[in-house]
């Protein structure tokens, strides 16, 4: 009986002290356990939510359609448990502020 030399046999993951992951790896080739392939696919996914926001945040004229589309994509993220509630909490607030930003900047004109 030989063991594959090619493939860990416990999780690559390091903890912050140190000690190393003692889960057997998963089928992916990334060599982590499920756990921590989980944990960090949801990272990579959350990520993406983030830039998705920060696109339709990033014209140099922002529309209540560029707005509402961001918050969609944020209680999207939220709903998945990919984005924690205290920090959609704190965008919400935030782009409410940018709405009320903008209906004031209407005014002004």
């Amino acid at each position: 009986m030989s063991i594959n030399q090619d493939r860990p046999c416990t999780c690559v993951f390091f903890f912050a002290d140190g000690r190393r992951c003692k889960l057997p790896p998963s089928a992916d080739d990334m060599g982590l356990c499920y756990f921590h392939a989980k944990k960090y696919q949801d990272h990579l996914t959350a990520q993406e939510a983030g830039q998705q926001i920060n696109e339709f945040l990033s014209s140099d004229i922002l529309t209540a359609c560029d707005l509402s589309a961001a918050l969609a994509t944020l209680f999207s993220a939220t709903a998945m448990g990919l984005i924690k509630p205290k920090t959609t909490v704190a965008l919400t607030y935030l782009g409410q502020l940018m709405l009320q930003t903008q209906r004031l900047a209407k005014q002004e004109s």
